[in-house]
């Protein structure tokens, strides 16, 4: 059997962890996880936590040790789904945290890796200061995140990157998912189109 298609059965064999994006309340992203669920996948969502909507980094912590938990609790490597701030914390976490080693697959759908222009109004916020200046385009946060290239894995056990991208989206616009060695998507969606949008379901599915 070719290699590739070897590869693409023992992905959708993995657990899938998912990560939403920011939101100042709890919020559920339902729709996505009963897609997975409803075709075998063993789906898990990193559970809300308010304090990971103000800091990238304790986020990407939170993320890289549900990553951790989950692969050894299952014993196996896992795929990866992060939405939006998910991606971004997500991204932190492969790179900084060592969550490379629990990761197959690394999906990102609407995720600001340049950054997001709204975020500069989180930085007057006191509350939200922190994660806009981290997210504001052309940051220290980014330049620093971005100065090393994605960690590959091993040969045996190579890590594959998608972004995945809506053309719609006015929050995380198509240039703002550009992720150097990822493989890129463009989809018509909006930002929030994540949460109801079932065309980006199949899409992402493919990649697990």
């Amino acid at each position: 059997m070719c290699p590739e298609l070897v590869l693409c059965a023992q992905l959708r064999t993995l657990p899938v962890l998912m990560a939403a994006g920011f939101m100042p309340i709890a919020h559920t992203m339902t729709a996505p996880k009963k897609y997975l669920d409803e075709r075998g996948f063993d789906s898990v969502l990193v559970p809300y936590r308010y304090r990971d909507m103000h800091d990238v980094r304790v986020y990407a912590e939170h993320i890289a040790a549900e990553a951790k938990s989950l692969s050894v609790e299952r014993g196996t490597r896992i795929n990866y789904i992060g939405f939006s701030l998910g991606g971004l914390a997500g991204l932190y976490a492969m790179k900084r945290l060592d969550m490379q080693k629990y990761v197959a697959s690394f999906i990102a759908i609407g995720a600001p890796f340049h950054g997001a222009k709204v975020a500069i109004f989180a930085i007057p916020s006191i509350v939200w200061t922190p994660l806009g200046l981290q997210v504001s385009p052309g940051s220290p946060f980014l330049r620093q995140l971005h100065a090393d290239p994605l960690p590959r894995g091993t040969d045996e056990a190579p890590t594959s990157y998608v972004s995945i991208v809506g053309e719609e989206d006015a929050i995380c616009p198509p240039e703002t998912g550009r992720l150097e060695g990822a493989k890129m998507e463009r989809l018509h969606f909006s930002h929030l189109d994540f949460f109801y949008n079932t065309p980006i379901f199949p899409v992402m599915e493919e990649y697990l």
